[in-house]
């Protein structure tokens, strides 16, 4: 991640307590700077989804979409669902010339957490559509619960 002088970042640890007791540990972030010149790729996490999730309390499954262009030209090398314990399955693909080629499509199991690495996947500025879709079966859930 590269940062300009005089810019800021604010780091943050997620931590989740699966129990029902109190918890307690140390915890950091590890910071290593090294020269502008030593950088040969520079790497990003972004969040894709939608903030916009509300699931009634009827016991049915519910669906989650987003979607957006490419700000810039994107190597993907990797994906992780992130849904906490509220979604059950999530979709993943991009759109190029009007095709769409699916990344993930797979049932979300919190206890694992899987991460899906992939060949080098280019997406283009701006010319290319990435969609993130969710599916929730627990009542209630809101944005804040999954992170897709």
């Amino acid at each position: 991640m590269h940062l300009t002088a005089g810019t800021y970042i604010n780091l943050n640890l997620h931590l989740f307590n699966a129990t029902d007791n109190p918890i307690s540990g140390n915890s950091g972030v590890l910071v290593k700077v090294v020269p502008s010149t030593d950088v040969q790729h520079e790497a990003d996490m972004m969040f894709s989804g939608t903030f916009s999730i509300s699931i009634d309390n009827d016991g049915k499954p519910h669906t989650a979409s987003g979607g957006c262009n490419a700000p810039m030209d994107w190597h993907i090398f990797t994906l992780w669902p992130h849904m906490h314990q509220t979604a059950t399955h999530q979709t993943w693909s991009y759109t190029h010339a009007g095709t769409a080629t699916n990344l993930i499509d797979d049932d979300f199991v919190f206890e694992e957490q899987r991460n899906y690495p992939i060949a080098d996947t280019v997406i283009r500025n701006n010319r290319e559509r990435k969609e993130n879709q969710a599916i929730s079966s627990r009542d209630g859930a809101s944005a804040a619960d999954i992170a897709c």
